[in-house]
C-alpha cells in the first residue's frame, strides 16, 4: 500500500466520524503527471463521511486556523504552522521508518503507527 494512502486511510479509520472532519488540502491541483491511482483514490476519499476537500489554492494557514488538531506528511511545514497557531500537530509517518527524534521533525511529534496516531487523536477530543 502506498505510503499517502496508509497515510490517508489510518487518519480516517482513527478519527471518530461521528463528530470528527477530516480537513483534507491537497498541496496543489491534481494534475495529468500524477499517479492515476493517486488521483482515483483521491476522488473516492473525499466523497467519504466526515472528510472535506479544501481547494489546494487556499492558503494552509487559513485551514489550520479553522482546525482543531493538525496531522501532516513528513516534514511539511502544516505541523509547523499548527504549533505557531497553538494547535496540536504531529507528523504521521504509516511506514514507521522514521526516527521518532528526526532533526527535521523540529521538535513536532512523529507517530509511527496506528495505534499511536489513535491514541494521540482520542487524547485531543
Amino acid at each position: 500500500q502506498n505510503s499517502w494512502r496508509a497515510f490517508l486511510e489510518d487518519i480516517y479509520d482513527s478519527v471518530n466520524s461521528d463528530s470528527t472532519d477530516i480537513l483534507w488540502k491537497q498541496k496543489r491541483a491534481a494534475v495529468n503527471q500524477i499517479d492515476k491511482a493517486y488521483l482515483k483514490f483521491a476522488d473516492n476519499f473525499v466523497k467519504r463521511e466526515g472528510v472535506i476537500e479544501i481547494n489546494p489554492l487556499i492558503s494552509a494557514v487559513r485551514v489550520i486556523e479553522k482546525a482543531d488538531i493538525v496531522i501532516s506528511v513528513p516534514f511539511t511545514s502544516c505541523s509547523l504552522i499548527g504549533e505557531i497557531n497553538q494547535k496540536p500537530s504531529s507528523y504521521y509517518d504509516p511506514s514507521g521508518t522514521l526516527p521518532k527524534r528526526d532533526i527535521a521533525a523540529q521538535n513536532i511529534l512523529v507517530l509511527s503507527s496506528k495505534n499511536e496516531l489513535t491514541e494521540w487523536i482520542k487524547s485531543l477530543t
